[in-house]
């Protein structure tokens, strides 16, 4: 591509972010984009930094996820891996449709819970024993 004087060529789009919370107790990643196998390093590195002897109970927010193709899928399930040694667990926000469909199929739901909210996620069993976060008081 040959650019004149003074001209630029526009960034690249961001093919996903990855924004982690701490929601109650929970520590929360929010992903959005598109997950494939480009992206699959960068999304690894985040869930590892989420996942630690002092936080082992993880939600990952499928909500804005455009395209999750099967290295993205490999890498949420070596992630739910990591926190069932350390004695936690990953759930998966992901709402009704073709991605949630596929995920179920592919994974399936008995390894990595799936829920349509990040509500429901939240609050379907245990909440997370020890985990730092914010908690509303009474």
């Amino acid at each position: 591509m040959i650019i004149g004087p003074g001209l630029r060529p526009a960034p690249a789009p961001a093919l996903h972010t990855a924004h982690c919370l701490l929601i109650g107790g929970w520590t929360v990643l929010e992903l959005s984009g598109e997950i494939d196998c480009a992206a699959a390093g960068s999304v690894e590195w985040k869930l590892s930094g989420a996942i630690g002897p002092h936080c082992a109970d993880l939600v990952v927010d499928l909500s804005e996820v455009a395209f999750l193709d099967a290295a993205g899928l490999h890498v949420l399930e070596r992630a739910h891996a990591r926190a069932r040694a350390l004695g936690g667990g990953l759930r998966l926000v992901c709402p009704a449709g073709p991605m949630r469909d596929r995920i179920r199929v592919l994974t399936g739901e008995r390894r990595m819970p799936i829920f349509a909210d990040l509500g429901s996620a939240m609050t379907a069993g245990a909440p997370p024993h020890g985990s730092p976060g914010l908690r509303r008081k009474a």
